[in-house]
């Protein structure tokens, strides 16, 4: 076979070949597993180690600091229980049952507390809000694949997880004034935030693929 058959041939191959596109189980179980890491990652970030916080610590931490109160404290762990939602779901069936059911127990309160949580006024909501996003990760673990109901709640979540992140900035001045020092923006907020972005960016062009298909194809009915 002559070289220019088979450059011909080579071509044809790239030509057809299709392009490689990510699948929305995929992206879906990939930023909820990002949402997780970047919730345990430091969002306070100190030059002494002791005194840097994860998105986790400041849970707790901000209980206690005065004037962080303008923003709930167990607000902080809306990315734990979303990503335990998306993790379920992007992973699918009975393991994803399990996935999102482990990662929503992260979100429990620690032992002692956890015996007396259902009626202690100060655990009672993260309690709760926990042992509702495990039962949600179950049922997000099987519901359909590709109806728009489901892939529009699921960007619904990646807005509620969001949310943290400008409450970070708003306690910050108080967890600042408390250390006496310069506390900056760490790694796990900002992983928390190009999630979010990357989420709500693939959705946006998965709905103008969508739309752009529906157009081809009412186009190709007209006579």
């Amino acid at each position: 076979m002559s070289s220019s058959r088979l450059e011909g041939t080579s071509w044809n191959i790239l030509i057809t070949k299709k392009p490689l596109r990510l699948s929305k189980r995929g992206v879906i179980a990939g930023v909820g597993f990002a949402l997780l890491v970047g919730h345990f990652a430091p969002w306070a970030s100190h030059h002494t180690a002791a005194l840097t916080l994860s998105a986790h610590d400041l849970a707790v931490f901000t209980n206690y600091t005065p004037g962080a109160g303008i923003f709930w404290n167990e607000w902080f762990l809306l990315p734990l229980w979303v990503s335990a939602l998306l993790l379920a779901h992007g992973v699918g069936g009975g393991w994803g049952a399990l996935v999102g059911l482990l990662v929503a127990a992260l979100g429990l309160p620690s032992y002692p507390a956890i015996l007396t949580a259902f009626r202690d006024a100060e655990h009672q909501l993260r309690f709760f809000a926990s042992v509702l996003a495990a039962a949600l990760s179950i049922v997000f673990a099987w519901l359909p694949k590709r109806t728009q109901t489901t892939y529009f709640a699921l960007i619904l979540l990646n807005g509620i997880a969001g949310v943290p992140l400008v409450g970070f900035l708003a306690v910050r001045p108080a967890i600042q004034a408390l250390y006496g020092s310069v506390v900056a923006v760490g790694w796990g907020w900002w992983l928390t935030l190009l999630a979010l972005l990357a989420a709500w960016g693939y959705a946006g062009a998965t709905i103008w693929r969508s739309k752009r298909a529906k157009a081809s194809a009412m186009a190709s009915w007209q006579p």
